[in-house]
Parts: C-alpha cells; sequence; structure tokens
C-alpha cells in the first residue's frame, strides 16, 4: 500500500493531467491523491516551531527550509526529495498561486536567487 502512495505522489508531481486534478481522471483516483496530499501537508504542521538552523535536517538539532521539506517527505511517505531550495526549484513544475494545492511545493526568491527558499503549502 505505501507504495500505491509512492507512485501516486510520483505521477502526481510530474503529470500534468495529475498536477491540475483533471476532472477525467476516476474519482476514487482524484480523492486518494487529496488524501495523501493532505496527509503530507498536516504532517509537516508537525513542526511548526522546530528551531531553524542553517542546513538542519532534524527535529533534534533544527531544520533549514530544505531540510524541513526532505524531512516531511521523507518521515510520511518514504520519498526521499533532498537538496537544497535551488536544486528542488530546478526540478518542480510552476504553477499559478490559484492552482496551489496542499503538499505542492512554493519557492522564494529571498536572496537574488530565483529559488533560495522553499516552503510548503498547506
Amino acid at each position: 500500500m505505501p507504495l500505491l502512495f509512492i507512485l501516486a505522489l510520483l505521477l502526481f508531481s510530474f503529470s500534468p493531467a495529475f498536477a491540475n486534478n483533471d476532472p477525467h481522471l476516476p474519482h476514487s483516483v482524484s480523492a486518494q491523491i487529496l488524501q495523501l496530499r493532505e496527509f503530507i501537508a498536516g504532517y509537516a504542521q508537525n513542526f511548526v516551531g522546530i528551531e531553524y538552523r542553517h542546513g538542519g535536517t532534524s527535529t533534534a538539532t533544527g531544520f533549514d527550509c530544505s531540510g524541513l521539506v526532505s524531512h516531511v517527505f521523507w518521515e510520511s511517505i518514504g520519498l526521499r526529495v533532498r537538496g537544497s531550495a535551488a536544486d528542488m526549484g530546478r526540478q518542480a513544475q510552476p504553477l499559478a498561486r490559484h492552482e496551489l494545492q496542499a503538499g505542492d511545493l512554493v519557492f522564494f526568491n529571498t536572496l537574488g536567487a530565483r529559488h533560495s527558499h522553499v516552503g510548503m503549502y498547506v
């Protein structure tokens, strides 16, 4: 069963039909993907208040933005998402703000770089 969710997330992340909630998908698939997205976003909220630490990747010592994203995906569904915010941003498929859904990654320009910070839409 966890493999099915990981596969669904991967398909969801890289397929325009999934990313846009294609109305032609069977309702049960759309509902499962929505549940998975909400689970991931809900899991991420468990870490509100953990101290920020540049390069941090753990609940014990703190997270930076990409460390938190990596931790959430690995601990919630077993999906490895590694690298910096810039690395993640280069792999992302752009969406308009009105298309964002729970679990989508959002990127910010905080240091003059296109993807210098990453967060999760909840």
